[in-house]
C-alpha cells in the first residue's frame, strides 16, 4: 500500500469518526444547546424555561356571552392558550343581549369585574352568564309616589325597568308622597297594597297606583254673635254649607264676614290664620262674639238700696260703688231701683233716665247712669 493510499484512508476514517460522533451527539442532545433541568440542592427540580402552562376559559350559566384577553382568548371561539410562566392575562366577559354577567370562577378570580390570572400552571377559569328578564314599572293614578327594589335596579321616580338574572327574587317597594296614598299593586302576579315580589322567570310589567288624598274641612261656629265664613276656592258657605272636601294640598283660605251686631273673635283648629292648608280632615272653629256695650250705674246718696237690670248683664268690672254691666250692643235693658229698708229711692239721672219709676235704655253706646238713696 503506498502512502497516498493510506493517506486516504486515515482521511476517510476521520470522516467517518465525525460523522458518528455527530449521530451520537444527536441522540444524546449537545450539551451546548440541550435545554436542560438543573438540580438545586435546596429546592429540586426548576421550571423549564421554554415551558408553557395552558390557560382555558369555560363558559356556564343560561346565559350567552364572550370572553376575550388582550392576546390569545377570545371566547366565543379560542377559549385556550398557551402562556408563558408568569404571564399576566387579564380576561374580560362581554354579555350578550338577553343576558348578563353573573361571576367569575377559578383561577384566583370572583365577583363580576375583571379576571386577572397569572399563569404558574394549568388554568381553568369558569365565566358565568344568565339569562336576563326585564322587570317595568308604570305608575298610574291622580297621585304620586316612588318604587324602589330589592335587589337594587329599579328607583322609580326616574329609573322604572330594570333586567334581572333568571331566578332572582325581586321585592318592590311603594312610598306615596305627603298628599298622596298608594291604592295597589296590578300586574307581574302583584296585588293589595304590601310589597310587591317578583321572581325573575319571564318579562313582568306591574303597576303601582297612587291616588291623590282628599283634605275634608269641616266649619263650626261658635259664640254669641253670629257671621258667615267662606272658603277660597268656593266650596264652604258658612252659613249652610260648612263642609267640603277638596283634593290633598289644596290651598284653603277661610275669610269672615260678622253679621250685624257681632264682631270676629277667632280661629281654632288647624287653621289659626290662613291659608289654611291641613291633611286629611280639618276641623276648624271660628268664633263670633256680639257687639257689646256697658252700662255704668253709680249709687249715689245717704241710703242704701239694689239696682237690677232685665236683662242680666255680664259683669265687666270689679263690684264697687260703680257697677259695670255688658250687654250686646242694641239691647232693650230695663233698670230698677229697690231701697233697703230705712232708706228710700229719690230717683235717676243720665243715660236720658229721670224721676223714681223704671229706667229704660236702649243701649247703642256705653251709658252712665246714677241711683240716688237717701234715708227713708
Amino acid at each position: 500500500m503506498t502512502r497516498s493510499t493510506r493517506s486516504s484512508r486515515a482521511r476517510w476514517c476521520g470522516v467517518a469518526i465525525a460523522a458518528a460522533v455527530a449521530v451520537a451527539v444527536a441522540a444524546c442532545g449537545d450539551p451546548s444547546t440541550r435545554a436542560v433541568t438543573p438540580t438545586d440542592a435546596a429546592t429540586g427540580p426548576q421550571v423549564d424555561a421554554a415551558a408553557t402552562f395552558a390557560l382555558t376559559v369555560l363558559r356556564d350559566g343560561d346565559g350567552a356571552g364572550t370572553v376575550s384577553s388582550p392576546a390569545g382568548i377570545a371566547c366565543g371561539g379560542v377559549c385556550t392558550a398557551e402562556f408563558a410562566p408568569g404571564a399576566i392575562v387579564t380576561l374580560t366577559a362581554q354579555a350578550a343581549p338577553g343576558s348578563m354577567f353573573v361571576r367569575w370562577s377559578g383561577g384566583g378570580c370572583a365577583g363580576d369585574g375583571a379576571c386577572v390570572v397569572t399563569v404558574g400552571a394549568p388554568t381553568t377559569v369558569t365565566a358565568t352568564f344568565a339569562r336576563t328578564h326585564a322587570l317595568v314599572v308604570t305608575r298610574a293614578g291622580t297621585g304620586d309616589g316612588a318604587v324602589t327594589s330589592t335587589p337594587p335596579g329599579i328607583d322609580c321616580g326616574g329609573d322604572c325597568d330594570e333586567a334581572y338574572a333568571t331566578g332572582t327574587t325581586v321585592t318592590l317597594v311603594a312610598a306615596p308622597d305627603a298628599i298622596s296614598t298608594f291604592a295597589g299593586w296590578s300586574g307581574g302576579g302583584c296585588s293589595g297594597t304590601g310589597d310587591c315580589v317578583v321572581v325573575a322567570v319571564a318579562a313582568r310589567d306591574v303597576r303601582a297606583t297612587f291616588d291623590r288624598g282628599t283634605l275634608t274641612v269641616n266649619v263650626t261656629k261658635v259664640g254669641d254673635g253670629d257671621g258667615l265664613v267662606r272658603s277660597t276656592p268656593p266650596g264652604i258657605t258658612c252659613g249652610s254649607d260648612c263642609t267640603e272636601v277638596y283634593p290633598a294640598g289644596t290651598d284653603v283660605s277661610l275669610s269672615v264676614l260678622p253679621a250685624a251686631g257681632s264682631t270676629f273673635e277667632s280661629w281654632s283648629g288647624p287653621c289659626a290664620s290662613a291659608p289654611c292648608i291641613p291633611m286629611g280632615i280639618a276641623n276648624v272653629v271660628v268664633e263670633f262674639r256680639q257687639v257689646r256695650a256697658a252700662i255704668q250705674i253709680t249709687r249715689a246718696g245717704a241710703g242704701q238700696g239694689t239696682v237690677a237690670t232685665d236683662p242680666v248683664g255680664a259683669p265687666c268690672g270689679p263690684p264697687g260703688s260703680v257697677y259695670c254691666l255688658e250687654f250686646p250692643r242694641g239691647t232693650t235693658v230695663s233698670l230698677t231701683a229697690t231701697p233697703d229698708p230705712g232708706s228710700r229711692f229719690t230717683g235717676w239721672s243720665g243715660a236720658g233716665c229721670s224721676g223714681v219709676g223704671t229706667c229704660t235704655i236702649n243701649l247703642t253706646s256705653t251709658a252712665a247712669v246714677t241711683a240716688t238713696f237717701e234715708p227713708a
